[in-house]
């Protein structure tokens, strides 16, 4: 990766995408890529939710409740959107709120 271009937001973004390929391999998806009638688009949302919940767990959120999405985008090192979807699982954020980060992985 060039140093020039490390930026926090990349930074992020790749946290996010190799917990995402850490994913497709914990859920034996490259096995089912074999069969060509599985749901593509099923698989990489399964590996979104595995990447979601691998680098901002919830139980750790719940204690974060009066944390801007920005600060917690520092501190798990993910995207304010990541952070929005997970805060709207358990109620912190509403799913209005939550589509303005739609996607910014």
């Amino acid at each position: 990766i060039n140093s020039r271009r490390n930026t926090p937001l990349l930074k992020k973004r790749l946290n996010f995408s190799l917990a995402h390929e850490i994913g497709h391999i914990e859920l034996g998806h490259f096995e089912q890529l074999k069969d060509k009638s599985i749901n593509k688009a099923a698989l990489e949302e399964e590996a979104d939710e595995f990447a979601s919940h691998f680098l901002v767990p919830l139980s750790r959120l719940h204690n974060c409740k009066r944390s801007t999405n920005q600060q917690l985008s520092d501190i798990f090192l993910v995207s304010e959107e990541v952070i929005a979807i997970q805060k709207s699982k358990i109620g912190i954020i509403s799913s209005r709120r939550k589509s303005k980060y739609r996607y910014s992985y």
